[in-house]
């Protein structure tokens, strides 16, 4: 067995365990339909390298580029479980990709056909975000890579699972690839000072800090801070001669509502406050345990890193409402905060 195979296994055998999902939002298929083309993308590999190949290095970067189309064609429902919302992610699907002739994209449709016949949750990876910062990261100098092995308990939790390899871009600013896929981590204080609001919201909102997985959105923050693109190079060396024009026209072709938002001066949303009364700005489902519209008025009753909880009327306990979503509300006119 060749050494290269050996790690295409062994990262077969790192898979998490998948166990069901909170809800059946589109957003949630969606997270699950870049895990199926990950571990689809792995198989394969293993198989050509079995055969006496090389493994096609390109396919896996293809797939999540159209993955990132279809996202873009339901974002206005990523939030949403109703049947209509997936029948257009269906439709996105058949679109973008040959259904019948990818087994992930296959997969995928009977999940949510399942979901829609009889309301069965999909299957989702479920990892713990780390609480606070771990002594490598806050230690750590530009330049320095990072490594943790199989079952360590002290590697950084990323969307992606566990950590196995890290490579430091600059301050609370770092790489990390795990058994099956990886991207930047960008700490909540180094995005507030160095990235665009634009930048911010293409980001995945996780564990305290902002993410941008390492196939197409990562050239989001790279194309913002040069010193990160050039700090880059030695984890992607085709980074060394590109330039920013050539970094902008990938983003007219994969994140062009991010330049539409960078040459309007998007601006999130201010943060709400406890005890403000809010209100939506359009529909947003919470699965079958709530629905609300545009209008509905709801309650701050607690900030975090992440986003805000609120409460409304007719429901007990909260709602979380991250901070990537917060353009979904507004203040509401002649708001006032309540104790």
């Amino acid at each position: 067995m060749t050494t290269k195979l050996r790690d295409v296994l062994n990262e077969l055998k790192s898979a998490v365990p998948l166990t069901d999902a909170l809800n059946g939002k589109v957003s949630t298929f969606l997270q699950i339909f870049s895990s199926h083309l990950t571990q689809y993308d792995q198989k394969q590999m293993a198989a050509e390298i079995k055969r006496g190949g090389l493994g096609n290095y390109n396919r896996l970067s293809l797939l999540l580029a159209a993955a990132s189309l279809v996202r873009n064609d339901v974002k206005d429902v990523e939030d949403s479980d109703s049947p209509e919302a997936m029948q257009r992610l269906k439709k996105s699907l058949d679109n973008r990709f040959n259904v019948s002739a990818l087994p992930p994209a296959t997969k995928l449709v009977k999940q949510i056909d399942a979901f829609l016949a009889s309301g069965k949750l999909p299957k989702i990876t479920v990892q713990k975000a780390n609480k606070s910062e771990s002594l490598d990261e806050a230690a750590a100098v530009p330049g320095s890579e990072l490594s943790w092995s199989d079952g360590d308990r002290s590697a950084p939790k990323t969307p992606w699972g566990p950590a196995q390899q890290g490579y430091v871009l600059g301050k609370d600013v770092i790489i990390y690839g795990t058994a099956g896929h990886g991207g930047l981590r960008v700490s909540n204080s180094v995005a507030n000072k160095l990235l665009s609001d634009a930048a911010k919201k293409m980001a995945m909102h996780w564990g305290g800090a902002y993410w941008y997985e390492e196939d197409v959105a990562i050239t989001v923050p790279l194309y913002e801070v040069e010193a990160w693109r050039k700090a880059a190079t030695k984890w992607f060396p085709s980074l060394g001669t590109e330039t920013t024009a050539g970094m902008k026209k990938q983003l007219e072709r994969w994140f062009p509502e991010y330049l539409a938002m960078v040459d309007a001066g998007y601006k999130m949303p201010a943060s709400p406050q406890v005890g403000e009364m809010w209100e939506f700005v359009g529909p947003l489902g919470y699965g079958s345990t709530a629905h609300f519209d545009a209008g509905d008025k709801i309650k701050i009753v607690k900030v975090t890193s992440s986003g805000v909880v609120f409460s409304t009327t007719g429901f007990t306990g909260g709602f979380r409402l991250k901070l990537h979503h917060l353009d979904k509300i507004k203040k509401s006119s002649g708001n006032k905060s309540e104790s």
